[in-house]
């Protein structure tokens, strides 16, 4: 027997939010007003901090900080319903929007046949440069090249979260959206799982929803830092994906030369269609350019991001690494680490150490935590070996070792070489109440040391002391690092010994 015509009450209306309660109101209001009625709407708040205002006919779902996609896969198995739409909190929906997805629903009935509506800017940002920009350049949806398309499977990289429903039984066959992915790619990650099942994506550009959103340049670059992790991230899982924007960064620097166009962009109308091409490209250009170090940085540091998913192997908690400050358990500190180098902390150390010794040079990583820096040392051609002290996950770092193929010995205190070219130390001296014995051990060992420490000691040794005892000894050069702590580099004295 055939299952009966969908309706607006077979639809649950989804909608993860944090910290839009403003914009939030103005969505719940369109969706209270729909010409069809009997949908429901389930509003995921993201965020034990987050309070919420009173919001009368409204499912309110309550959960710590994971992510959209986790919020999502909350408000879905919060309802039984047929059909699953997902909204931004601040895409706010034409009044038709649930009558146009459930007639799609209605056409296209097959389990895998899916919805996507179309995003387009709310009126009060449509003129705003980078909001354009981000529409022109496809950088953030590619609505532009389905012009025509309607009624049309558009492919499962156009799964965009922000105005999309599907049959329950779908999305649930896959296990809804992956929560490894915190902010950015969950959606298109679901869309390549959902293809292996048959997805059809159904473009209907008559849903429409308008999206509340004024960037400012400072938002896209923080923005363009998490999707740097992300797409590193599904680029991992999924191999024959492309890394769509770091392509764009790589090519945005590989130009010869870039014209300063971007406020002629929106400027040359249509019908100088080669001349406004020209310009948009080199607007374009600029823009990525402004974004490509940053973002190229953070993709390449993501790589410690795709072990710790590997390594945790289905026990990964996207909230830990959001609150890797707060570390209680050795599995946590891990998280902590993980971040850190996220963020690349210790570049400038390292930077600062292969400016002194040049490659092939002997280097002792004395606390070397998840094994980040001493893997970018060995493959930089640095003999690297691991301290196998209070400061580091041993087995975690012999996974990262064997899976990169880095040759690298992890060894007990009481068997380290007794002489090194380098000791590098990071992130550990203003912790260690025995930092002042450590050191000595470090000096005793190595011809140059290079260690940092925080203003502030949390019961060791603080950047102040380091100072003074680093002058002592022959200072050779600091420079912070970007957690803020100062990295000094200076004689050992086996060093000083050879002078």
């Amino acid at each position: 027997m055939p299952e009966p015509a969908f309706t607006a009450a077979d639809v649950s209306v989804v909608i993860p939010t944090r910290n839009r309660w403003d914009i939030l109101a103005m969505t719940l209001e369109a969706l209270r007003d729909q010409t069809s009625s009997g949908a429901e709407t389930i509003v995921v708040v993201n965020g034990e901090d987050q309070s919420p205002p009173d919001l009368p006919g409204i499912r309110l779902v309550r959960t710590e900080d994971a992510g959209p996609g986790a919020g999502r896969n909350l408000g879905a198995a919060a309802s039984t319903r047929r059909i699953v739409m997902f909204l931004g909190d601040d895409t706010i929906p034409e009044l038709d929007l649930v009558q146009r997805h459930v007639a799609s629903h209605n056409e296209f009935p097959a389990l895998t046949d899916a919805i996507l509506g179309l995003v387009q800017w709310h009126p009060r940002v449509a003129r705003n440069p980078l909001n354009r920009w981000l529409d022109w350049s496809n950088t953030q949806f590619d609505y532009q090249l389905l012009d025509g398309r309607s009624g049309e499977d558009v492919g499962p990289g156009r799964m965009f979260a922000s105005n999309l429903s599907m049959k329950r039984e779908l999305f649930t066959s896959v296990g809804g959206f992956d929560t490894d992915f915190y902010f950015g790619y969950e959606d298109l990650d679901l869309g390549v799982r959902l293809a292996d099942k048959g997805l059809r994506l159904i473009y209907q550009p008559a849903a429409q929803v308008r999206h509340l959103h004024d960037y400012t340049w400072d938002a896209i670059a923080r923005r363009f830092e998490g999707v740097a992790a992300s797409e590193r991230l599904m680029c991992h899982k999924h191999p024959t994906v492309e890394p769509f924007f770091l392509r764009r960064c790589q090519t945005s620097l590989a130009r010869r030369r870039t014209l300063p166009v971007t406020r002629l962009a929106d400027v040359i109308p249509a019908w100088l269609g080669p001349v406004r091409r020209r310009v948009r490209d080199h607007a374009n250009a600029v823009y990525y350019r402004r974004l490509a170090p940053e973002f190229i940085r953070r993709f390449d540091a993501a790589e410690t991001l795709c072990d710790l998913v590997d390594y945790l192997d289905g026990e990964f908690t996207p909230t830990k690494l959001n609150n890797a400050r707060k570390a209680t358990s050795e599995v946590d500190r891990v998280y902590a680490w993980t971040a850190s180098a996220m963020a690349d902390t210790h570049e400038p150390a390292l930077s600062l150490l292969k400016s002194e010794a040049p490659e092939g040079s002997t280097v002792i990583d004395w606390a070397a935590h998840d094994g980040s820096a001493g893997i970018d040392l060995a493959r930089a051609g640095y003999m690297v070996t691991f301290r196998d002290g209070e400061d580091i996950d041993s087995d975690y770092v012999r996974y990262r070792c064997a899976a990169h193929h880095i040759a690298a010995d992890l060894v007990a205190d009481a068997d380290l070489p007794p002489a090194v070219d380098v000791v590098l130390c990071l992130d550990h001296l203003e912790t260690s109440p025995t930092a002042t014995e450590q050191l000595d051990r470090i000096e005793a060992a190595a011809s140059i040391v290079v260690v940092n420490a925080a203003q502030q000691a949390d019961g060791g040794m603080d950047a102040a002391a380091l100072m003074e005892r680093a002058a002592r000894n022959g200072l050779i050069g600091t420079v912070p690092d970007r957690s803020g702590r100062t990295v000094v580099a200076y004689r050992g004295r086996r060093a000083r010994g050879r002078q």
